[in-house]
């Protein structure tokens, strides 16, 4: 059979693979008294539906994670003007009392005259405490961290199948919501104001659109960019809260390593170009 001409002939399905070999008759060839022929059973492939909610949830997490590491950085001077060891306290308020660094009676509040007791007393529920915000003139900056920081670790979405909103809808809700003045801002609300905030808030981009505002951002590299664009690596760049991994490369005469700072120059069919900074 080693000097014959033969043929294989392939059925390839989606769960399946049929073979058989022929010679130039078509006549299915015979070794060690069996036909040369036969099919492979495997499992239809599926969709990467499961792998992308996985996927999703780790980003969902890790965006979640920085919003609040950033709201801990942006409160923390002024915090530790009132209270140096508030955050110390949050982190380890999970722990057994023998196990926490500090030793105080109370997770939060450990004032002369206000503890956890109190706080528990005032305020039920976390949203008591942010409708009590809404009203109070000079809150403690404590009680200011723990409203947004649940807003921002339960901020919710938009992404209810079958909803739609009609630009009327839209522009009532817009001007009910400045009639109420909560954020007193001393605006004249009219048809132009309302309109303003309505493009804003419905503002769609795709993604040559948002990379396009990463020109002269910074950021981080992730992989090794190689030097005069001889290859591509990665970088980190945050762009509204949100952290975005994308390809770049160097026009300059040394590799930028994972860990280096980077100024995007130039944007090139979706590719950032980066400078060392």
């Amino acid at each position: 059979m080693e000097n014959k001409v033969w043929y294989l002939g392939l059925d390839i399905g989606t769960a399946s693979v049929g073979w058989a070999a022929t010679d130039t008759e078509y006549k299915i060839i015979r070794k060690n008294k069996k036909r040369l022929w036969g099919v492979r059973l495997f499992e239809e492939a599926t969709t990467a539906q499961e792998r992308r909610t996985y996927r999703s949830n780790r980003r969902r997490l890790a965006r979640r994670k920085w919003r609040l590491n950033l709201l801990e950085e942006l409160f923390s001077e002024e915090i530790s003007k009132v209270d140096p060891n508030f955050f110390l306290k949050l982190k380890e308020s999970k722990y057994h009392k023998e196990d926490k660094t500090h030793k105080l009676p109370y997770t939060i509040f450990n004032d002369k005259e206000y503890s956890d007791k109190d706080y528990y007393k005032e305020y039920p529920t976390i949203y008591h405490l942010r409708s009590s915000l809404m009203t109070e003139k000079e809150p403690d900056i404590r009680k200011v961290f723990l409203a947004i920081h649940h807003i921002l670790k339960n901020r919710g979405h938009f992404l209810l199948q079958g909803q739609n909103f009609k630009d009327g809808d839209i522009n009532n809700l817009i001007k009910e919501l400045l009639e109420l003045d909560i954020l007193h801002h001393d605006l004249e609300v009219n048809d132009e104001i309302v309109d303003n905030i309505k493009n804003i808030a419905v503002e769609k981009k795709n993604l040559t659109d948002k990379i396009n505002d990463l020109k002269n951002k910074t950021g981080e590299v992730y992989l090794k960019i190689p030097a005069q664009s001889l290859g591509k690596g990665k970088v980190l760049i945050s762009l509204k809260g949100t952290n975005h991994e994308l390809s770049a490369i160097t026009n300059s005469s040394t590799d930028i390593l994972s860990g280096e700072l980077i100024k995007v120059v130039d944007i090139k069919d979706e590719i950032l170009i980066v400078e060392k900074i």
